[in-house]
C-alpha cells in the first residue's frame, strides 16, 4: 500500500511540474575596437587575414607612384566589418575594394611582395566615412594603397592602419617599403667653409647631378653677397656606380665678409621641369683679429647685494694696435661697470677687461651678453658672453640676549 501511495504522488509531482522551455543561444561576447572618432565598433568572429601585409616597391626615382595591392579574406565564422583604412603619412593613398571574380597578378610584378593585381574583378567601397565596409565569411577584398613619392629620398616604410572588426586582433599594419633616388642631386649637400681669417678667401666645389641627357645649371643665385658663384659646362659623371648628367658649381668666400659665423641660401636652378629649382647651404665661420680671453665668463652663485670682479683679456692676434672705446653690461638684475686697460700703454695690442658689480634681485640663471666697443674696422663690436646665478641674501643668525648679572 505504501509503494502505490508513493507511485502515485511521484507520478503527480511529475505532471506538476513545468515542461521544458528551449533556451535562445548565447549573446556574443560584445567587446569594442579602438575607435579615434568615438564610435562604438563591435568585435565579431570575422577574421581578417591578408595574404602579404608588405610590399617592397623597390629603388625608383622621384616623382613615381608606385602603388601595392594587399588582398585579403574573411577567414571566420561571421562577418566582418573594415571600419578605418588610414595612411599614417599624406604622401600615401589608401583605397578599399571588394573582390567580385578571380584576380591574378598582373605580368612584370610578379615576385614583388604584395603582388601587381589585377583590379577588374573589383569594385570601389565607398568611404568608410559613411558606414563600415561588410565582408561575408569567404569573401575577399583588395586594399590599393599609392606612394607618392614627390620630395622624398633615401630609405621609406610608409605605414596603413586597418581598423576592422577582427576579435583576434583589430589592428593590422600594412607597409609600403622601398628606396627613393632624388631628380636632382647636390654633392655635398651642404658647402662648409669651417673658420676662416678676417679677409681669407677660400673656394669649395660642389656638383650637381640630373637624370635628363641634357640637364645642366642655368644659373645660380645667392641669398646674400657673402660668396659668389661660377657655374662650369655640364658632363658626364659617375656618381655612385650611376653616369649621370653634372654641372660643377664653384663658390667662393668673398674677402670683405664680415666678422662671425654665416650662412647663405644657394638656389640653383635646372632646366628640369620636374625639379626646377633646388637649394643648398653654404656656411662659415670668420675669424676676427681682435680675440678675447676667455670667450665666455661664468661667475657661478651670488648673493643678492654681494659684489662681484671678473676680468678677461681683448688680444690682436695679429698684434696691431688698437683702442678699446667702452664696454656695458646691461641687465635689470645686475648693476655694473666695464674698463679697459692697455697691458702696454706705448703699444696697445692687449687690454685687459675688469667687470665689477653687484647683483640687485634673485635670479636662478642669469645670462647676457657684454658688448665691447673697438676702433678696429670690422670689428667695430664685440661681444662676450656671461652667466650667473643670483640667491637671495644670506639672513643674519640672531645671538642669543646676554643675561644681566
Amino acid at each position: 500500500m505504501l509503494t502505490r501511495w508513493l507511485t502515485i504522488s511521484a507520478a503527480l509531482v511529475a505532471a506538476a511540474a513545468p515542461a521544458a522551455v528551449a533556451l535562445p543561444p548565447p549573446v556574443p561576447n560584445i567587446q569594442r575596437a579602438p575607435a579615434a572618432d568615438g564610435r562604438e565598433r563591435p568585435v565579431t568572429q570575422g577574421r581578417l587575414r591578408f595574404e602579404s601585409t608588405r610590399f617592397e616597391f623597390g629603388q625608383i626615382v622621384e616623382d613615381l607612384k608606385p602603388t601595392g595591392h594587399f588582398v585579403f579574406t574573411n577567414t571566420g565564422t561571421e562577418d566582418l566589418f573594415v571600419y578605418e583604412v588610414k595612411p599614417t603619412c599624406g604622401c600615401t593613398l589608401a583605397d578599399l575594394r571588394r573582390v567580385t571574380g578571380p584576380i591574378e597578378t598582373t605580368p612584370g610584378d610578379a615576385g614583388v611582395a604584395g603582388g601587381g593585381i589585377d583590379l577588374t574583378n573589383t569594385v570601389v567601397i565607398p568611404p568608410l566615412a559613411d558606414g563600415p565596409a561588410r565582408f561575408a565569411p569567404g569573401e575577399s577584398g583588395v586594399i590599393a594603397i599609392t606612394f607618392d613619392s614627390h620630395a622624398k629620398r633615401g630609405p621609406q616604410n610608409r605605414q596603413t592602419r586597418v581598423f576592422s572588426s577582427d576579435g583576434s586582433g583589430a589592428l593590422k599594419t600594412l607597409s609600403m617599403v622601398g628606396h627613393v633616388d632624388p631628380l636632382v642631386i647636390v654633392d655635398p649637400p651642404v658647402i662648409n667653409f669651417g673658420n676662416l681669417d678676417k679677409g681669407e678667401v677660400k673656394t669649395e666645389e660642389i656638383w650637381v647631378y640630373g637624370r635628363t641627357p641634357d640637364f645642366e645649371v642655368p644659373r645660380v643665385s645667392t641669398s646674400d653677397d657673402t660668396f659668389s658663384v661660377e657655374v662650369l659646362e655640364p658632363e658626364a659623371r659617375e656618381y655612385r656606380g650611376e653616369m649621370l648628367r653634372a654641372t660643377r658649381l664653384r663658390v667662393t668666400s668673398k674677402p670683405d665678409t664680415k666678422v662671425g659665423t654665416d650662412t647663405a641660401t644657394l638656389y640653383i636652378r635646372t632646366n628640369d621641369e620636374r625639379r626646377s629649382m633646388v637649394t643648398t647651404t653654404a656656411r662659415g665661420s670668420v675669424r676676427g683679429d681682435l680675440q678675447v680671453i676667455p670667450g665666455l665668463v661664468r661667475r657661478g652663485t651670488l648673493q643678492a647685494g654681494q659684489p662681484f670682479e671678473r676680468q678677461v683679456r681683448v688680444v690682436n692676434r695679429r698684434g696691431v694696435p688698437f683702442r678699446i672705446l667702452g664696454g656695458a653690461l646691461t641687465h635689470p638684475s645686475v648693476n655694473a661697470t666695464v674698463t679697459a686697460e692697455p697691458v702696454d700703454a706705448a703699444n696697445p695690442t692687449e687690454y685687459v677687461l675688469t667687470i665689477r658689480g653687484r647683483g640687485l634681485r634673485t635670479v636662478p640663471r642669469l645670462q647676457g651678453e657684454i658688448t665691447i666697443r673697438t676702433d678696429l674696422a670690422g670689428e667695430e663690436t664685440l661681444r662676450l658672453r656671461y652667466s650667473a646665478a643670483i640667491r637671495p641674501p644670506q639672513q643674519a643668525t640672531p645671538q642669543p640676549a646676554t643675561p644681566n648679572n
